[in-house]
């Protein structure tokens, strides 16, 4: 009897093991707003784009919508460190990453659970260690309602405390590749090493 039930245990556990990994499928209200989603996408986090003048799509990041088994899934990231204009040996920049599964899309919105990472330094007046960070997990709402070209986090107050976070947009232009800005690097540590260009 003990042995049949070690092979019992054996045989049903690789079941239980997919069925607990498999994520449920997406919620569809919407069709003509999930096709809209789907692909690659502009992304950014206000901060990280303000020093720049405002239309250059090289200032965002990228953010990649994709559906497997009917379920849609969020992969996006924005990274940009960069010497400040007037005072170049001050790094500014920061960074914003966003994953998770889709849950559901309605008309205008979407929400989804997954992680939202972000850090920002923005301000040149900032005592050092006065930088913000943020780490969050679990449900997000993204609404397009309103302003029809960007999807925005919304309630970002309640998710990271009330500062620049509250404006982490996916735009619903849709993208096939995008260049590298010229201004931004991958660390504070690599813009600090081209400080030296902005003098």
């Amino acid at each position: 009897m003990k042995n049949l039930f070690l092979i019992l245990t054996f045989l049903l556990m690789p079941t239980a093991v997919i069925a607990q990994s498999e994520p449920a499928k997406t919620i569809v209200e919407d069709e003509d707003e999930a096709a809209l989603l789907l692909g690659r996408h502009l992304f950014s986090q206000y901060g990280l784009t303000s020093g720049y003048l405002p239309g250059f799509y090289s200032e965002f990041g990228t953010g990649a919508i994709s559906v497997h088994k009917k379920t849609y899934k969020v992969d996006a990231e924005h990274i940009c460190f960069y010497p400040n204009f007037r005072y170049p040996d001050y790094i500014e920049g920061g960074y914003v990453r966003l994953k998770g599964n889709i849950t559901k899309i309605s008309k205008n919105n979407f929400t989804m659970n997954g992680t939202l990472e972000s850090f920002d330094d923005d301000d040149i007046y900032k005592k050092e260690g006065d930088e913000e960070y943020c780490h969050y997990k679990g449900e997000m709402t993204f609404s397009r309602k309103g302003h029809p070209k960007y999807c925005r986090l919304q309630k970002a107050g309640d998710i990271c405390k009330d500062n620049i976070y509250r404006y982490i947009d996916m735009f619903t232009k849709k993208i096939a590749r995008i260049d590298p800005n010229e201004y931004c690097y991958p660390s504070a540590k690599d813009a600090a090493n081209h400080s030296n260009d902005f003098r």
